[in-house]
C-alpha cells in the first residue's frame, strides 16, 4: 500500500496499544495532513519541526532540525531513521538491495536521538555526514521521523488493563548529494478536475530530466478572457525525488467553476534551486457550457 502524497511535509500518527502482554502492537499511518480535530487535544502530543527538508553535502556536510513543544504538556520526542522509495503517488516500503541503494542513513550521524521538552521548550537535533564513510554516489536519502509522546499520559485505562497513547510523529526527508542541483521537468498530462468538495484542481504529472532530485513549488495563475477575475493557488515542498522520474499532484484551485480564460502553471525552485523556473505550462480554458 503507497504512502499517498508525501511530497509535502510528511506527518504520521502513532497509535500504540500497550497490554498486559509481553509484546507491544504499533500501527503506523503516514499521510501528508492530519485531522487534528479527529483527535481530543487532550491526547495528543504536539511537536514541531523545522526545517521540513534538508540536503547535505561536502560543502554542506551537516544540518540543524528544530523541535519544539507548543503544548502545555511534558514530552518526549525520540528521532529515527527510515527509509521509503518515492513512487508517482508518493512513498512504498522498500526492503533489501534496493534499501542499500537509495538509503543515506549509513552515512550519517545523528544527536541526540532522543530529548524531553517541557512546555514551550525548544531543541536542537542535528544530522552530519559521517567521516569516516566513502562516498561515492551521487544522490541517496533516508527520512528521520521526529515522533512526540506525551509522558505517562493515558488515553484510556480498561478495566481489562490496556493502555493507549497517541503520539504524533512528522517525518522529514535528509538528503545527500554530490552532484550539481542541474535537472529540470516539464508538465504532463495535465487537466482539471474536482475534489472531494467539489473545487475544481488541476490535475498533472512532474517528469523530470536530469539526475539530481528537484524541490520547489506548484503555482496555478488563472486569468479571465474579460481581465475580470483572476484565480491563484500555491503547493509548496513539491519534490521529484531521484529515485523516480515522475509524481503526480493535485493542486485546489478553492473555486467551482472558472469562466473561459488562460490558465499558467509554473514549478518553482525553492533551497538550492531557489527562483529557477523548473516546468512551465499555459492552457485555455472553455467557458462553462450554458445551462
Amino acid at each position: 500500500m503507497p504512502i499517498l502524497n508525501p511530497f509535502r511535509n510528511e506527518t504520521a500518527v502513532i497509535l500504540r496499544l500497550r497490554a498486559l502482554f509481553s509484546f507491544p502492537v504499533r500501527l503506523i499511518i503516514i499521510s501528508f495532513a492530519i485531522m487534528w480535530t479527529s483527535l481530543q487535544g487532550s491526547a495528543v502530543a504536539e511537536v514541531f519541526v523545522t526545517p521540513l527538508r534538508a540536503l547535505l553535502s561536502k560543502d554542506q556536510p551537516t544540518a540543524t532540525f528544530s523541535v519544539s513543544n507548543p503544548s502545555d504538556r511534558l514530552i518526549e520526542v525520540q528521532a529515527e531513521w527510515i527509509d521509503m522509495a518515492a513512487s508517482p503517488r508518493g512513498y512504498e516500503p522498500i526492503h533489501g538491495p534496493d534499501r542499500a541503494r537509495i538509503s543515506a542513513a549509513p552515512y550519517l550521524i545523528m544527536s541526540p536521538s532522543r530529548v524531553r521538552l517541557k512546555p514551550g521548550e525548544r531543541a536542537d537535533i542535528s544530522v552530519a555526514l559521517n567521516e569516516k564513510m566513502a562516498i561515492n554516489f551521487q544522490e541517496r536519502r533516508s527520512h528521520v521521523v521526529f515522533t512526540a509522546a506525551a509522558v505517562r499520559t493515558p488515553l484510556r485505562k480498561t478495566s481489562g488493563g490496556l493502555m493507549a497513547d497517541i503520539d504524533l510523529a512528522v517525518s522529514v526527508p535528509v538528503i545527500v548529494r554530490t552532484i550539481p542541483a542541474a535537472s529540470i521537468s516539464r508538465f504532463r498530462n495535465t487537466h482539471l478536475g474536482r475534489d472531494k468538495r467539489g473545487n475544481l484542481t488541476v490535475e498533472t504529472s512532474l517528469k523530470r530530466s536530469g539526475t539530481a532530485s528537484l524541490y520547489g513549488e506548484l503555482v496555478a495563475e488563472f486569468t479571465a478572457s474579460d481581465d475580470k477575475s483572476r484565480v491563484s493557488a500555491r503547493l509548496d515542498n513539491v519534490s521529484v525525488h531521484f529515485d523516480t522520474d515522475e509524481i503526480d499532484v493535485s493542486l485546489s484551485l478553492g473555486v467551482v467553476q472558472l469562466p473561459a480564460g488562460n490558465m499558467v502553471l509554473t514549478y518553482v525552485g525553492q533551497s538550492e534551486y531557489q527562483g529557477r523556473i523548473l516546468a512551465r505550462k499555459s492552457f485555455a480554458i472553455a467557458a462553462p457550457p450554458e445551462k
